[in-house]
């Protein structure tokens, strides 16, 4: 199960799969007219309305146009946004909206999409160009009236902003991290519930190598479609993993973002603490494993390969990649490999694998008990995986494919979290046996 390049947290898995189909009302709001008629009042600098298809485009956001379900809130469309190739196309180019509809899918049990939840923006067609604040002070009259019209029952609310209306205020995100005192809020003739959550653009965009505001924005879309279903409970890591991002979110923005290189090393220094610090590396011994589940799930380790993987795939694309980058990585690799297998030799032959990958190609573990044999072979497969993104050249010298780099390190970081599922459900159905047994059953 993944979302947002990611893959979901064990413990919500089972919360986002006890999500049940809810029948559509079939009464018709008047939100969708409002937002054409303020669309429709708006002129742009050369005196023309605004174009149909962008209008058309955010008329179907804010779909249907039916009352209730819920409705996420957004600040204002991207000044850079087009609106030609069709709606799906459309969603597709904008990395907010693409984002929005990975969450509703997975928050909804795979049961809802853009088609059946609400988007609004909290300025509807007024990109960062507009100074007015006239329009401003217009806008969130259309936006009060049109929630009123919608009467939602649950609103994520993912913008932040000034506004001279208490209601608008009133619905504007807190801020990373921060969950409201009172969820609960009157809208006109019914009340809805409030979620506070974030601009997704803050994790895709501005900060994508950390996995933890990924994970927040993923939370609070199941809380919102859980608390529709009268199905939601609070938990203590729900509330540490908001803490974390809060803590995280505000040393970023008083130091900035470190260096790829510092990061690259702070990652692979935890990574390398973890897996020797707990016996990752020993065939015929293993610390006990209920020691092992827990440290995996309070120290994030999965969380830390995923950021390994985010941070490769930012520097991918932006083209930052360096030797010191390279040299760390190669390093550890070898250094892991060589803990787990001593008697290994490094490839002398020009092609595939720092290590000659045929002495490994059919290593396997040899813990007996089965969550330690699927944690083994996980990491077993990640130093394959690992050993192959290494290449030697005909100097000598190794070549890094990042990409494989970027995958393997995903693909530990998902195993992991299956493996977590798997254990949790099995515990799940012991405790059931043992209750059963316990009544005679």
């Amino acid at each position: 199960m993944e979302c947002l390049g990611i893959p979901v947290d064990h413990r919500l898995r089972t919360l986002i799969r006890k999500i049940r189909p809810i029948g559509i009302s079939k009464v018709t709001g008047a939100h969708l007219q409002i937002l054409r008629e303020f669309g429709e009042s708006l002129v742009g600098e050369d005196d023309e309305p605004i174009n149909i298809s962008e209008l058309n485009f955010a008329l179907d956001l804010a779909g249907p146009d039916t009352t209730g379900g819920i409705l996420v809130l957004l600040l204002q469309p991207l000044e850079t946004q087009m609106y030609k190739n069709g709606f799906i196309a459309d969603v597709d180019d904008c990395k907010t909206l693409k984002a929005i509809r990975q969450l509703v899918s997975l928050a909804s049990n795979q049961l809802s999409g853009l088609d059946n939840v609400s988007v609004f923006d909290m300025l509807p067609f007024l990109t960062e160009e507009y100074e007015d604040k006239d329009i401003f002070r217009t806008a969130h009259e259309a936006l009060v009236r049109m929630i009123r019209a919608k009467a939602p029952s649950v609103v994520i609310c993912c913008a932040r902003g000034t506004s001279h209306n208490r209601f608008v205020r009133d619905i504007h995100g807190l801020g990373i991290g921060k969950t409201f005192s009172s969820k609960e809020l009157q809208n006109g003739a019914s009340t809805f519930l409030r979620v506070n959550a974030f601009h997704p653009s803050y994790s895709v965009n501005y900060n994508r190598s950390y996995s933890c505001f990924r994970r927040l924005l993923i939370l609070e879309f199941v809380k919102a479609f859980g608390l529709q279903q009268s199905q939601w409970s609070e938990e203590d890591w729900m509330s540490s993993l908001r803490s974390d991002c809060q803590k995280k979110s505000t040393g970023l923005c008083k130091n900035g973002a470190p260096n790829s290189d510092t990061r690259w090393k702070e990652i692979l220094d935890s990574l390398n603490l973890f897996l020797r610090g707990n016996n990752f590396f020993q065939h015929y011994s293993f610390s006990p494993i209920g020691y092992i589940q827990e440290r995996l799930i309070s120290t994030g380790f999965s969380w830390l390969c995923c950021d390994a993987g985010l941070l490769l795939d930012e520097i991918i694309d932006k083209h930052t990649f360096d030797s010191g980058i390279a040299q760390q990585t190669q390093d550890y690799v070898q250094g892991w490999c060589l803990a787990m297998w001593s008697d290994l030799k490094m490839n002398a032959e020009y092609g595939c694998g720092l290590f000659d990958h045929r002495e490994i190609i059919l290593k396997k573990s040899h813990l007996y008990e089965p969550l330690a044999f699927r944690i083994h072979t996980t990491l077993i497969k990640f130093l394959c995986d690992m050993n192959l993104s290494f290449s030697r050249n005909a100097l000598g010298c190794y070549a890094h494919d990042l990409k494989a780099q970027r995958n393997a390190f995903f693909r530990f970081s998902r195993s992991m979290e299956d493996t977590l599922e798997s254990s949790r459900q099995e515990a799940a159905v012991d405790q059931l046996n043992q209750a059963f047994s316990a009544m005679g059953i």
